[in-house]
């Protein structure tokens, strides 16, 4: 297709143009393309069961006004085989505004007041980040998958983590390729990488074929010696998945938990444990989910992770207390932990808020039953149904729900059903919680009016 003009932009943040292909008009996506844009593009797929096509750019033209140029080299489609960030080849003004506008297109049918919420920073702000082992060349690569690809694109240079991050992944990949390490399908092979910061400190872990492989020893032994880094752990995963983690981390040398201010709280971090990755944007809304909770003296905080949403709305609050729910029994240690370090008093259980028979049996310890405010930070596919109709009809009698989500759709399909059930939703924010991504984070108060 010839001299095509880019339209605009999908959920996805890929250019998008109408045409006629196989006999029906389709909208054709477009990776690395903005509005305005005029291009070449060669069709790649064409969906059987949608009106759409994909394709990728053969040649320029002339670039919109809202083109930029990729900062990094590894950028795909246009300047490498990173898909990490989608749509750094777009201005920070239109990634807003196409992020908003897809949030809101989810959720506006909800009638509460929305918001937008920009990043601080663009670049440097993740402290964490995952890496697939491969060799290439006889060096080894710490990189990602490539988008619809099981080849391995190089992140070395990556301009979104935090410098330490990289300045260990740099030094881990001299050092692997020095010391011949085994990757990927090779005996005693080293599969993934993880690297964690928290205030200038690294924890290192190794996710291993076999952590009995005799290079494991001294690699690690190098690896503590770096100056950044605190700690070193070993998980096996041995299995056939793309999952990174199957087994627990060991610590082999140094200190593994980490500790990060969140908001008000310095929060542990354990190794493995779920922590957010954009520590500004998850501050600013751990403290407005603190202003949306209010006077409220005890406060239930379910999926509680670490305890980072629940503690930072009742720390420093005069008679406020605490309960905890959730299904990782080593995440509940750590939230304990942190309770304590904070002076907050607080009950964590370990609880599976997907068991009907679980919910219907619930007892609150004694002092922390009828909630004012109950906080909510599920995982991505939302609550469970169970806790979700259970929520919805306010057993415990609970004034308000504040209710954080890392998307929009089953943020949405959950407050229906609360909304449903009696609640009414006052107001969402939604915040940029991993710039030049397609990800948003959700967060929303709900209050209850009895229907």
């Amino acid at each position: 297709m010839k001299d095509i003009t880019i339209q605009s932009l999908d959920a996805a943040l890929r250019g998008v143009f109408e045409a006629e292909v196989e006999g029906q008009v389709r909208r054709v996506l477009v990776p690395g393309a903005a509005p305005g844009d005029r291009l070449d593009v060669e069709l790649v797929a064409v969906s059987q069961h949608h009106p759409r096509a994909h394709g990728q750019i053969t040649a320029v033209h002339r670039r919109g006004d809202q083109f930029v140029a990729p900062p990094c080299p590894h950028a795909a489609p246009l300047r490498g085989r990173c898909g990490g960030c989608p749509a750094m080849h777009l201005s920070q003004s239109l990634r807003d505004r196409a992020k908003f506008e897809a949030a809101t297109e989810t959720l506006e049918p909800l009638g509460a007041q929305m918001s937008w919420h920009a990043a601080p920073q663009q670049q440097g702000y993740r402290n964490r980040s995952n890496f697939v082992v491969r060799r290439r060349d006889e060096r080894v690569v710490l990189g990602s998958f490539a988008p619809r690809s099981n080849e391995v694109a190089s992140m070395t240079g990556c301009l979104v983590v935090r410098p330490a991050v990289e300045v260990v992944h740099r030094r881990l990949e001299e050092l692997l390729t020095a010391e011949n390490v085994p990757v990927h399908r090779e005996e005693g092979a080293l599969r993934w990488v993880s690297i964690r910061e928290a205030a200038g400190q690294v924890v290192v872990e190794l996710i291993v074929r076999d952590d009995r492989a005799s290079w494991i020893g001294a690699v690690v032994g190098k690896i503590a010696r770096f100056d950044e880094v605190s700690g070193v752990g070993v998980s096996v995963n041995d299995e056939k998945t793309n999952a990174i983690r199957r087994g627990p981390t060991v610590i082999v040398e140094g200190q593994g938990t980490l500790v990060e201010r969140y908001g008000l709280v310095d929060l542990q971090i354990p190794p493995g444990a779920f922590a957010q990755l954009n520590v500004a944007v998850a501050s600013r809304m751990y403290e407005q989910a603190r202003v949306w909770a209010g006077d409220a003296k005890v406060v239930w905080d379910l999926y509680c992770g670490i305890g980072g949403l629940g503690l930072n709305a009742v720390v420093g609050r005069e008679g406020a207390k605490l309960w905890g729910l959730e299904e990782v029994a080593s995440a509940v240690d750590a939230a304990r932990g942190n309770a304590e370090d904070a002076g907050i008093e607080a009950q964590f259980e370990v609880v599976d808020l997907g068991d009907p028979i679980t919910l219907t049996a619930l007892q609150a310890p004694r002092g922390l039953t009828d909630p004012q405010a109950v906080m909510v930070n599920p995982p991505r596919k939302g609550m469970s149904t169970p806790l979700r109709n259970w929520l919805a009809e306010n057993p415990m009698g609970a004034e308000r729900v504040v209710y954080m989500s890392c998307d929009p759709g089953s943020f949405g399909r959950d407050a229906r059903a609360l909304i449903d059930g009696g609640w009414q939703l006052r107001e969402i924010e939604v915040h940029d919680m991993l710039p030049m991504t397609r990800h948003v984070e959700v967060l929303g108060i709900f209050s209850w009016d009895d229907p």
